[in-house]
């Protein structure tokens, strides 16, 4: 059997790879400690720093035994045994991607989860610890990623979503500094695991950047799928709801004019604009949505030949701006200058 394996002969490298290693796990120094560290490591595949590997071990969530009393002296041993990469410089540990494989299949479903829920914390503890710097928002996309891998919704929704005082939240921060495919890329990854209304919301907002990045027609298929989402629940009794309706039609129909399909663009326009004006006002936010929706709906008319409609649209939008102390809006009053 041995030399077949090692002959080449078999039909699946990676599992050829994989029987190498449950001869060696027999052998391994302190096989439980070694495992249970190989185990945690595993699941981190950007590698884990000195400090957060003993911050997971310590902490009672994870493997009721201590790993070991002598962390450096495991991880510098099974480095020996060509199992981890031990970087001295960062105080850091990595798995190759077939080793990570191989250990992350001898834990279960909740077991993963775990150790993903632990580093996202850590990560987050960081982040804390730094603010919105470059290091801390490194530190959040982390812990964002690692909360997706736990397929805890609530938390990714909230480390990318909320801020604290005098910091920007991770997708303003992401999209100011030019990442606007990895803030897509991350609000895709929440979407998938997200339920009903948080779904809605990263559809949305991924919408938005992806509007950014001109990829608007990305997004098409999910955002019908958000508004029959929000549908099947009593919108009436709900500014909220009300609120991402009008937002769904509104992208909904920025998306079909900007691919020249005016005459659908407004009906999905007009229907967003009665959501929006049947709420009042709500926020500065809402006023801004209401505002571009409106100037959306006026080049919507102006391409069917509607002028002094889209001409009372544009100044409708510049006027609800003046009013709510938001006329800074450079793009829409571009927009009506050229029309007039």
């Amino acid at each position: 059997n041995w030399e077949a394996l090692l002959s080449g002969k078999s039909s699946d490298p990676s599992r050829v790879f994989h029987q190498l290693l449950d001869e060696t796990r027999k052998h391994l120094p302190d096989r439980l400690r070694s495992e249970g560290l190989l185990k945690i490591v595993s699941c981190i595949p950007e590698g884990v720093t000195l400090e957060a590997l003993e911050w997971l071990i310590k902490s009672k969530e994870l493997y009721k035994k201590n790993l070991t009393s002598d962390l450096i002296t495991q991880i510098l041993t099974l480095a020996d045994w060509n199992l981890l990469t031990w970087d001295s410089n960062a105080q850091s540990v990595r798995l190759h991607a077939l080793v990570a494989e191989y250990f992350s299949e001898l834990l279960d479903l909740s077991e993963q989860q775990n150790v993903h829920n632990l580093i996202s914390k850590w990560y987050e503890l960081k982040a804390n610890e730094t603010g919105m710097t470059p290091e801390g928002a490194s530190s959040v996309i982390f812990a964002v990623r690692h909360a997706i891998s736990a397929k805890d919704s609530q938390r990714a929704m909230r480390l990318i979503f909320e801020s604290d005082a005098g910091n920007p939240n991770l997708i303003d921060w992401l999209s100011f500094n030019g990442h606007l495919w990895e803030c897509s890329e991350l609000l895709l990854a929440i979407q998938h695991i997200a339920k009903e209304l948080d779904r809605v919301s990263c559809i949305l907002t991924r919408t938005k950047v992806l509007h950014e990045l001109e990829l608007s027609q990305l997004s098409l298929a999910d955002l019908k799928n958000a508004t029959e989402i929000i549908l099947t629940y009593d919108t009436k009794s709900s500014p909220f709801l009300q609120l991402l309706t009008a937002q769904c039609y509104g992208l909904q129909g920025l998306i079909h004019l900007e691919t020249s399909k005016a005459t659908e663009a407004l009906l999905l326009l007009d229907k967003s604009v009665l959501v929006f004006e049947s709420l009042g006002r709500i926020t500065n936010d809402y006023i801004i949505d209401l505002a571009k929706t409106l100037a959306n709906r006026g080049l919507a008319r102006w391409c069917c030949g509607d002028w002094i409609e889209a001409d009372q649209d544009y100044s409708r939008s510049i006027a609800l701006l003046e009013k709510s102390g938001q006329s800074d809006q450079p793009d829409l009053r571009l927009m009506a200058e050229e029309l007039h």
